[in-house]
């Protein structure tokens, strides 16, 4: 996605608090499900610890966008952190704060047979 200030990321946090964003993806890393130059619409997640395994989130890493699917929660000197993963990479993200989730992917709906999906194939 396209590079974000930290400062720009938090105003993007506060926008998502009152309505839902439009965010365009640069990259194939979540081809075939969200495809490159495809617009998605992202929510806030209302309570986080309801986040179930592959729901596409976008989250804030190193000045970027970044549009991944959840894995799981790890825990981390006393801090939460979470583990995401690109659909087309071989391996998983780095730990990220969980302040940096910006929200989840509401358009386009990952499907049940897509989930399905994933859970066989996507590992």
């Amino acid at each position: 996605m396209r590079e974000v200030s930290f400062t720009n990321f938090l105003i993007l946090k506060k926008k998502i608090t009152n309505s839902d964003l439009e965010v365009l993806i640069i990259s194939g890393s979540m081809e075939p499900f969200i495809g490159t130059n495809e617009k998605i619409l992202v929510s806030k997640i209302e309570n986080l610890d309801k986040i179930k395994k592959y729901t596409p989130i976008v989250f804030h890493q190193k000045d970027k966008l970044v549009c991944h699917m959840f894995i799981k929660w790890i825990k981390k000197n006393e801090q939460t952190l979470f583990i995401s993963k690109g659909i087309n990479s071989n391996k998983y993200d780095k730990p990220t704060k969980v302040e940096s989730i910006l929200g989840e992917v509401k358009k386009p709906k990952m499907s049940s047979l897509k989930r399905i999906f994933l859970r066989i194939f996507f590992k």
